[in-house]
């Protein structure tokens, strides 16, 4: 263990179930920690010794301010977006926190991505995905926004990512699939089944050789996939017991310089660690308040430095 920042509580540092991480790198090395902290409807800011920098927003619903945030990420504009899931829109600042503008969308948006100039944001509760250009304008709206099982449709999509081909892999939680799109919308293929058993993906981390490690929440297993949906191996797996290679509704999976896979074991309160072949090399972490606890980890990321944010 290095150090924490933040602990639950009303003040500026506090957090209130912080969602997802950013890290804004300089060269090789964090410059910036920006933190999703949802229930506070604000993003958090430290540097990267943990040290609070600032707060950008506040709870509400005019133009500046923001209600319940899922996701952040700064753009090719070095542009700070944001999903600000009740008020239906992603709202842009300057890393300062100077409030710029407002996306306005057709549904309450959870998770985002850039390829280029095009974001795309997927739109949890509607059973939709809108890919818009960085100033906001549309260019494609996928699914009809009833949840259904035809492709192109969604049932609760929540992780999306473009790979670096410019196609876009949503996870389509309810429909225990995967579906794959051309950054304009066009839809080309699904997958998820695996042997006897359909897919619950959560999130996406793509590799430097473009495949990706899936989260699967509903099989409780970590699983990599090429860039056609095709299996190449399963990372870890639920086994029914609370050893070590055991992993219970795993929220996030990331690739460390180190080419190790890090895997946030949620309802095991820690964090696992395999190889790329899957076999189980060490976990570190327990339930708790205390420095190097966790309570539910939800996202986990490695610097090039090998330091692990979660």
């Amino acid at each position: 263990f290095l150090r924490n920042w933040g602990q639950h509580g009303s003040g500026d540092a506090d957090l209130y179930h912080p969602t997802s991480i950013f890290l804004d790198m300089n060269g090789t090395d964090v410059y910036e920690v920006y933190i999703a902290d949802r229930y506070h409807h604000q993003v958090k800011v430290y540097d990267s010794n943990g040290t609070f920098k600032r707060k950008i927003s506040e709870h509400g619903n005019q133009d500046h301010q923001l209600n319940e945030v899922t996701g952040v990420g700064i753009g090719p504009d070095d542009l700070l977006y944001v999903s600000s899931k009740n008020n239906n829109k992603i709202k842009v600042f300057e890393t300062n926190g100077t409030y710029v503008r407002s996306i306005s969308l057709s549904g309450n948006p959870y998770d985002l991505s850039f390829y280029g100039d095009k974001l795309a944001v997927s739109l949890h509760g509607h059973h939709k995905v809108q890919v818009l250009d960085k100033n906001g304008s549309e260019i494609s709206t996928i699914g009809t926004g009833t949840a259904s099982q035809s492709e192109g449709e969604f049932n609760h999509p929540v992780g999306l990512s473009f790979d670096a081909n410019g196609y876009l892999h949503v996870a389509d939680s309810q429909n225990h699939r995967i579906q794959v799109f051309d950054s304009n919308g066009t839809f080309k293929r699904s997958y998820g089944m695996y042997g006897d058993a359909g897919v619950g993906p959560y999130s996406f981390q793509i590799t430097p050789e473009n495949t990706f490690f899936i989260s699967d929440i509903e099989r409780h297993r970590v699983f990599e996939i090429d860039e056609n949906g095709s299996l190449i191996r399963v990372i870890a797996k639920h086994k029914g017991n609370s050893l070590g290679f055991d992993i219970n509704n795993p929220r996030s999976a990331y690739l460390g310089p180190d080419n190790l896979v890090y895997i946030a074991d949620t309802n095991h309160h820690r964090i696992q660690v395999y190889d790329r072949n899957g076999t189980f090399v060490r976990k570190f972490g327990s339930s708790g308040t205390g420095d190097g606890q966790f309570n539910q980890p939800y996202s986990v990321i490695v610097s090039s430095d090998d330091e692990i944010f979660v």
